[in-house]
């Protein structure tokens, strides 16, 4: 095994290889989230989690994944198969859920490593962006980004693309879920759920919500709780 490829199980892909054989690993990307924010903390940045396609195991990092997953399957299939021991297997996903964020190649692993972003942002970009940022709470649609970031729509998608491998209104949402929860937490025990969410422009509690859990790896009412 010296190659590795990283699918979103939400996407249908097809291919075919001949003697093509290999092994599975599912981790959910809720979960992935939620340990990069136990690394690191409520500083994480908007950036959605997305992982490079294609993971060469011949390398350094590569092959310490590799390794760790043979492990994992070894100690599930031996010792750990007939004993009851939930703390021992949580201990093991955690070491998977870490070494994979740390190891294969993805948009957080910057943050999560302690280094500074390479990329440089256009002048596009940063226009949306710092436009963004001033007025997440007021109705923004793409195209007010367009006109602030003096492109088209297609050179702002594709910039925002480039430099944070998600789109413009994918990149607003993110900085809005981020204020809603720097609110919720600070709200000792004041305020609603829907009233600060609202605040923030989302109208649809339920998508809200789902949105909110898949970011943080919890409902909002839970961050709320922890906030009193």
């Amino acid at each position: 095994m010296d190659r590795a490829v990283i699918r979103d199980l939400s996407r249908a892909i097809s291919g075919w290889e001949k003697d093509f054989a290999s092994f599975g690993l599912v981790l959910p990307k809720e979960r992935l989230q939620a340990q990069a924010r136990a690394l690191v903390g409520d500083g994480l940045g908007v950036c959605d989690l997305d992982f490079r396609r294609s993971v060469d195991l011949t390398t350094a990092k590569g092959s310490m994944f590799a390794q760790t997953i043979r492990y994992v399957a070894d100690m599930m299939d031996g010792p750990l198969l007939e004993l009851d021991n939930p703390l021992l297997v949580r201990q093991l996903e955690d070491l998977l859920l870490t070494q994979a964020l740390t190891l294969l190649p993805n948009t957080l692993q910057d943050e999560l490593l302690g280094r500074p972003r390479a990329h440089v942002v256009s002048l596009h970009v940063k226009r949306a962006r710092d436009h963004i940022q001033a007025h997440a709470d007021a109705p923004i649609s793409l195209a007010d980004l367009a006109a602030v970031a003096g492109c088209s729509y297609r050179t702002l998608q594709e910039s925002f693309q480039d430099a944070y491998g998600l789109s413009p209104m994918t990149y607003l949402r993110n900085v809005r879920l981020h204020r809603v929860r720097a609110a919720l937490l600070s709200q000792d025990g004041q305020g609603t759920v829907a009233r600060i969410a609202s605040t923030w422009g989302f109208a649809h509690m339920g998508r809200f919500a789902e949105a909110y859990r898949r970011q943080f790896g919890e409902l909002p009412s839970e961050t709320l709780r922890r906030g009193k």
